[in-house]
């Protein structure tokens, strides 16, 4: 039988440990951070990590899929658009 806890977040007692992928939203891009180890809720997303090791890398991961998904922003906002010239 699989243990469970309850989520911090959301109160639901169904959180589970597995390994898997964690999607996250950042100005409209979806960050996907790969195989997540720790104690994952079905029902809102939030994830207990399985040791600081892991948090850490998670983190780390979000932080440069962040600054990825701003500089895609910008260089879009700073490209001439082609309507300006009409």
């Amino acid at each position: 039988m699989n243990e469970q806890r309850q989520c911090g977040s959301c109160g639901m007692k169904s959180m589970e440990r597995a390994i898997l992928d964690v999607n996250r939203n950042f100005q409209g891009h979806t960050l996907t951070i790969p195989a997540v180890d720790g104690w994952h809720c079905p029902s809102c997303g939030e994830v207990e990590f399985a040791s600081r090791e892991e948090a850490e890398r998670f983190f780390d991961a979000a932080q440069a899929n962040q600054k990825e998904a701003t500089r895609s922003q910008a260089e879009a906002l700073s490209a001439p658009s082609e309507a300006a010239w009409d």
